[in-house]
């Protein structure tokens, strides 16, 4: 029987919600309201988004896989992830031009806890999943960041700061909370990433934690090493 997180022992945590302002470029459209027409070049440029994308999240997890970075090195980590996170959303907005979809206001809320950083989010979530909208809401959220990726690291950084995702591991030994109990884990995570079976997802998010874990420890050295 899965354990159940008592509310009693989690702090009256609150979250920020993050807004992101970045002027994003205007998409193509024609005057009527039942088409949308996207010339060569403007998808020519979601292509080359997606690609900075992907070259800016290789190059950080080949320097943060280092034992140790520098100070100068670790300013530009920072300054990477602020740029990745700023080409996601283009990609997000031009995607969401090219297919029509509107804003889902669920979604949106979803996109506003990311990623979370209290155990008091965690909860929330967890009782806001009782809610099959909720639950439709999430996947699809998770399944945009997902992208054509297997790797199961790129959606658990949106979900985790990796000061919360701490106080976790997989089975919850150790005096750590277990992620295998998580209904967003084991019920909408494990679900988007179902074409690598049950052994493979547990594999993946073993390996996620762990590396989550190894860059908090390095942040924590860096800022031991400012004193």
């Amino acid at each position: 029987m899965k354990r159940k997180y008592d509310r009693e022992h989690v702090k009256d945590e609150h979250t920020t919600p993050t807004t992101d302002n970045t002027p994003i470029e205007n998409a193509p459209t024609d005057d009527a309201s039942t088409g949308f027409i996207v010339d060569s070049e403007y998808f020519e440029n979601v292509l080359r988004l997606l690609r900075e994308v992907v070259q800016k999240q290789n190059q950080l997890e080949q320097r943060l896989n280092n034992e140790m970075v520098t100070k100068a090195e670790f300013a530009a980590h920072n300054k990477m992830l602020s740029e990745v996170k700023v080409a996601t959303k283009k990609i997000e907005v031009c995607v969401c031009k090219m297919t029509g979809e509107a804003s889902d206001p669920i979604r949106d809320e979803i996109a506003s806890m990311m990623p979370m950083a209290t155990m008091a989010a965690v909860l929330e979530v967890e009782e806001k999943l009782t809610d099959p909208n909720y639950t439709q809401a999430m996947k699809t959220y998770l399944l945009k960041i997902k992208a054509f990726s297997d790797d199961v690291d790129v959606v658990v950084k949106h979900l985790f700061t990796d000061k919360l995702l701490y106080s976790f591991n997989w089975e919850g030994k150790w005096q750590k909370r277990a992620l295998a109990e998580l209904t967003l884990v084991d019920k909408v995570l494990s679900d988007i990433y179902k074409t690598l079976g049950v052994a493979g997802f547990e594999k993946n998010m073993r390996k996620s934690v762990g590396l989550s874990h190894n860059r908090l420890r390095q942040k924590k050295f860096l800022k031991k090493q400012k004193k």
